[in-house]
């Protein structure tokens, strides 16, 4: 249950960084 929660947190957390640096680029471009 825990190591579930712990790469849900993880998948998360990936998906975060990978749509802030995308609109970043898109920003910036």
């Amino acid at each position: 249950m825990r190591l579930r929660i712990d790469m849900a947190g993880k998948l998360f957390l990936g998906v975060a960084i990978g749509l802030g640096l995308g609109f970043g680029m898109a920003n910036a471009g």
